[in-house]
């Protein structure tokens, strides 16, 4: 049996590291946006993952959901420490590689 994912965002991280790569003269506000993005993928993968867990219980869910839960935490954490917009870009594209590494695992999950 499949899961049917609510919330596909890949073409959204896709378009916010291509922003965060080309536009090099983004201003604070423009970061800042994109990360409150990220935080928000985090916490639904976060939900989407809690609750296909509280389904169907099984081993890759439960290492995935685990996985997310400690790189969210870790996320903001992170990225309030750095000060310049540069250090925070850098945050930002590693984080949208951690999601889309998300994305392609929950596409990989066999869910019976």
């Amino acid at each position: 049996m499949g899961y049917s994912f609510k919330y596909g965002f890949r073409e959204n991280l896709i378009l916010q590291k291509e922003v965060l790569k080309s536009e090099k003269n983004l201003q604070e506000y423009e970061i800042e946006n994109i990360f409150y993005e990220l935080e928000k993928f985090f916490n639904l993968n976060f939900l989407e993952l809690e609750e296909i867990k509280d389904e169907y219980y099984t081993g890759d869910v439960i290492e995935l959901l685990s996985k997310v839960k400690s790189q969210k935490i870790y996320f903001s954490q992170e990225y309030a420490r750095y000060n310049t917009l540069e250090e925070k870009r850098k945050c930002l594209l590693d984080n949208i590689k951690i999601l889309l590494d998300v994305e392609d695992a929950k596409d990989n999950l066999i869910i019976e």
